[in-house]
């Protein structure tokens, strides 16, 4: 009927089984195998790596022509997202979703309208309504967001709080809190910054140096324990630093800070080249470079000790200074800001190669970046993150089981509870994602060990 464009006869048919309290369940599954039919190559490769960008392009596409096939009846708005939820059943689908917006939010929104990004927003909540396991996609759009904005990445700051705006608008405050607190995070930190510099009392050194901190809640952002860490820095850098946590610290009594010294970033200008050259680079490289000004050549291992920090910190940003595709595209071993005593075949750096400063450096940019390059994982290291990752999904996944069977039972002191209903009713109201009744009998049980409730024969009842 569908190949046909029989919507008519199509839609006396699904009237007919939405009688049946599984009837749209299963017409959903039959327009599933219909879309499926039509997109044999796309879903047959569906569980391969593939560019995020073309991939949710592709579904997007897919879900524009079955809604253009569809759209002359009210009915089949239900039946679309049935059949489209049935398609997208795995983790693929919210990870690819949460990379694509990554990707436009850094770059693929440059130069594009207002018009432009609100119907690729609403392409993409589209496609979000349909996803099973939604707080996978929070977990990822949280990470990436996160990452953006600390590292001033994103186009528009009007486009994040728009997509923000939508989600919340589908899943509610508590499923976009952790973004929204980055958002505000942001605009205070803006007014925070231009209030130290009116009120601190070394406004004449201060306006000799720019730099900028953005202070950010520890419980709310995604760092990475390695881009904490110590380091050796110049007297005026622990100036800034110290100048800037006195004013905060007085201010905020309660409060501590926690220099995220791995995020930091800095303009080096390199005077000693034939032509003046400026690079975007990382504290430890800057350290690293003034470090060998004053030695003719060092080792990695006496670098880190001059640094006192671990030479894997060294390590990693002084492959950024030689190899970063910014100035040297390809890769060759001599073309960096500095050279190293390394094997030609391998690359490989131990504590023990010699940096030193390389004089005939030239860039064909006025301005380039020297950031570290990411390395490439191993297949030991992809299992070990895809192990922790499946670990601290299960964790978050039993904590909004049990948040639920707490908030059920307690609204049900002095009732009966048996076991059947409160599964099928914390299924109920579990949405972001697909519950097995097994996980939730697993975590009946741990909340009878945490005497929240306790087993009375057949049926439960909460501990008050």
């Amino acid at each position: 009927m569908l190949e046909n464009k029989k919507i008519d006869e199509f839609s006396q048919i699904y009237q007919l089984f939405l009688i049946h309290s599984e009837g749209q369940m299963w017409m959903g599954k039959k327009l599933s195998e219909y879309i499926k039919e039509r997109k044999t190559d796309f879903f047959k490769k569906e569980t391969t790596p593939k560019d995020s960008r073309v991939f949710i392009s592709e579904l997007l596409n897919i879900k524009k022509e079955i809604h253009e096939l569809l759209f002359s009846k009210e009915e089949f708005k239900n039946l679309e997202n049935v059949a489209f939820s049935l398609l997208m059943n795995k983790d693929l689908y919210p990870k690819q979703l949460a990379n694509y917006i990554d990707f436009n939010m850094r770059s693929g929104f440059k130069g594009k309208s207002e018009e432009y990004i609100e119907q690729t927003l609403n392409d993409i909540i589209s496609i979000f309504k349909n996803i099973n396991s939604k707080h996978v996609f929070k977990i990822e759009s949280e990470k990436k967001l996160s990452d953006r904005l600390i590292k001033d990445l994103y186009l528009s700051i009007n486009a994040e709080k728009n997509l923000i705006s939508k989600l919340k608008q589908e899943c509610g405050i508590t499923y976009v809190n952790k973004m929204s607190q980055m958002i505000k995070n942001l605009e205070i930190n803006k007014s925070e910054l231009e209030e130290y510099r009116m009120t601190t009392s070394n406004k004449s050194i201060l306006n000799d140096i720019k730099f900028k901190v953005q202070v950010i809640s520890q419980n709310v952002w995604n760092i990475n324990k390695s881009d904490i860490f110590k380091i050796e820095i110049p007297p005026f850098m622990k100036f800034c630093i110290d100048d800037f946590e006195n004013y905060y610290i007085n201010k905020y009594k309660e409060k501590k800070l926690i220099w995220c010294l791995g995020l930091s970033k800095l303009e080096i200008q390199y005077l000693y080249l034939k032509e003046q050259k400026i690079s975007i680079s990382t504290l430890p490289q800057y350290l690293t470079l003034l470090s060998l000004e004053k030695h003719e050549k060092l080792s990695l291992e006496k670098i880190s000790e001059l640094l006192g920090c671990n030479v894997k910190i060294i390590i990693k940003d002084i492959k950024g200074l030689i190899f970063n595709p910014s100035f040297n595209p390809k890769h060759e071993i001599n073309k960096g800001i500095i050279l190293a005593d390394i094997n030609l075949e391998n690359k490989e750096f131990k504590n023990t190669t010699i940096i030193s400063i390389n004089k005939d450096f030239n860039a064909n940019q006025h301005k380039f970046n020297s950031l570290p390059l990411i390395s490439k994982k191993t297949e030991d290291e992809i299992k070990e993150i895809n192990k922790e990752e499946e670990k601290s999904l299960k964790k978050y996944e039993d904590n909004i089981i049990q948040a639920t069977l707490t908030r059920i039972m307690k609204s049900r002191i002095g009732k009966e509870t048996n076991h059947v209903w409160l599964v099928n009713e914390a299924s109920k109201q579990i949405y972001l994602f697909k519950v097995d009744p097994q996980q939730i009998k697993e975590n009946i049980e741990k909340l009878i060990e945490k005497n929240i409730i306790k087993r009375n024969h057949a049926s439960y009842e909460y501990i008050a």
